[in-house]
């Protein structure tokens, strides 16, 4: 690969993914850079004192070192009570334990065919 090729590959990586898409617009913040909010920007949404604490001196272990931001935005409808929290818990649960027991009963299906074939060899 030559240097012209693979710097048009690297030009190519790092164009804005976004770009030439109809509807994408976002908040555009340093560098025309796309940000995504972390409130809602109608002035009620603060992020609440406890998740500033939680967040204030932590940051991210990568290549950039990004401190962590706290996020506080509205939920239609709000969050669920109590009985559908409970309701969508036990549907998962029961989810997972149906194809856990199914997973299960193809290994033990597998071990024994294996184990016939091993009698007749």
């Amino acid at each position: 690969m030559s240097d012209e090729d693979y710097a048009a590959f690297l030009e190519k990586a790092n164009r804005d993914p976004s770009e030439g898409v109809k509807g994408k617009e976002g908040v555009k913040g340093n560098g025309g850079k796309i940000e995504l909010r972390a409130t809602d920007g109608d002035g009620e949404g603060e992020v609440p004192r406890v998740l500033r604490a939680v967040v204030r001196d932590r940051v991210y272990v990568s290549d950039a070192d990004e401190p962590f931001v706290g996020v506080s935005l509205k939920v239609e409808g709000g969050l669920p009570d109590e009985c559908m929290f409970s309701v969508s818990l036990f549907f998962l649960s029961s989810f997972l334990f149906f194809f856990g027991s199914l997973v299960l009963a193809m290994v033990c299906l597998l071990v024994v065919m294996n184990m016939g074939m091993r009698l007749w060899d």
